[in-house]
């Protein structure tokens, strides 16, 4: 006859193996989920890398143009006081876009 002690056991054994199946389970599909995360991440970086590598050339052909257009209609220096001044506003607006971007994405989380 079996005692109520081991009937105990067993259903607490039992319980423990469905337990760590489960977990198993949970734990496979939580890695296959953060491996997803980490590729498309990892795509996401490099992508943004050459995009920001191609506007930042283009970017540079357009401002070397303009500055020598520029200096076609006035002096040298008042040129790339333009050219300047406007790279820097330009910069600046961009900067602030992406804080306000940065901004509003932390506090959604």
């Amino acid at each position: 006859m079996v005692s109520l002690k081991e009937i105990i056991y067993m259903v607490l054994n039992e319980a423990k193996l469905a337990l760590r199946e489960y977990m198993r389970d949970t734990e496979d599909a939580l890695k296959k989920r953060l491996k997803k995360i980490l590729l498309y991440g990892i795509i996401t970086s490099v992508l943004v890398a050459l995009i920001t590598s191609f506007l930042g050339s283009a970017s540079l052909f357009i401002l070397i143009g303009s500055l020598r257009y520029l200096q076609l209609s006035m002096p040298a220096w008042a040129a790339w006081y333009t050219v300047g001044i406007t790279s820097g506003i330009i910069g600046g607006v961009l900067i602030l876009v992406l804080f306000l971007i940065i901004r509003k994405q932390l506090k959604s989380n």
